[in-house]
């Protein structure tokens, strides 16, 4: 590995000398000291810090059953991204869950993300982040609140003690990212996430440009078949299609296309 990618455990070089993306899971050693990367070939015989996950996704996808987008199970709330690359994740809340909603929607910036990524010992208390986040550039960690969490001294002192540890093993940051749960954005990424694993590139190419119009005429314009439904609802949640209304998005629902 080249000296400048020593400290940067996500990344890799590759036979040019130049640097690529990984998308990893995490092992820290048991006094948090170090920090291991395991490659996606060996995520079979990584063990996720949420020791509950492979019990809960047994209990979902048994007997042949499909997983759906988003279920809970005996309390415990699973994300299902549409991304193929992205297996099952959990969520430990619902503030949680609508941050894997934005970064699900995000496909221009974000390409790899997880629950839960890794936990490590930090002023002999153990401390699991929430979120793991790949970017083309960095991988920071995040510590998700919702957006009326009440910061402080003592909790602020113990993030930055956490934040500086993670640096010192290479991430590039550990966040704070507070979410309002009534924003309307979220509301509108709830409703649409249903739709978004109908999500087809190709579908855009077939969408007249600088189309301005509602759902329902743009359905039209592919004979009302029912899988260009579903991926016009998909366009709309990964942002392709855009759309003002601060209602949820429906047939009636202008929609552009630049």
């Amino acid at each position: 590995m080249n000296q400048a990618n020593q400290s940067k455990p996500y990344l890799k070089s590759s036979a040019s000398g130049a640097s690529t993306m990984r998308f990893p899971c995490f092992e820290v050693s048991g006094d948090g000291r170090q920090c291991r990367t395991v490659d996606l070939a060996d995520k079979d015989s990584y063990q996720h810090p949420n020791k509950h996950l492979p019990k809960l996704l047994a209990m979902c996808s048994g007997h042949g059953r499909r997983i759906p987008q988003v279920t809970v199970v005996r309390g415990q709330k699973l994300f299902a991204s549409s991304r193929p690359s992205h297996r099952v994740m959990f969520a430990e809340s619902y503030t949680e869950h609508l941050h894997l909603l934005e970064l699900e929607a995000d496909l221009a910036g974000v390409l790899y993300f997880d629950t839960q990524p890794l936990s490590i010992l930090v002023s002999d208390r153990r401390y699991t982040p929430d979120m793991l986040v790949v970017k083309e550039h960095s991988v920071v960690l995040q510590e998700i609140k919702e957006a009326s969490f009440k910061q402080t001294r003592q909790w602020l002192d113990q993030f930055e003690r956490q934040r500086n540890h993670f640096r010192d093993l290479g991430f590039d940051d550990l966040e704070l990212k507070l979410i309002d749960c009534s924003s309307i954005r979220y509301k509108k990424l709830s409703a649409l996430h249903r739709w978004a694993k109908e999500f087809c590139p190709e579908f855009l190419e077939t969408i007249p440009q600088g189309y301005a119009g509602t759902v329902n005429d743009l359905w039209g314009e592919f004979n009302r078949e029912p899988n260009a439904l579903g991926k016009i609802y998909a366009s709309v949640f990964f942002g392709f299609l855009k759309y003002e209304s601060t209602e949820r998005c429906c047939l009636d629902t202008v929609v552009t296309f630049a």
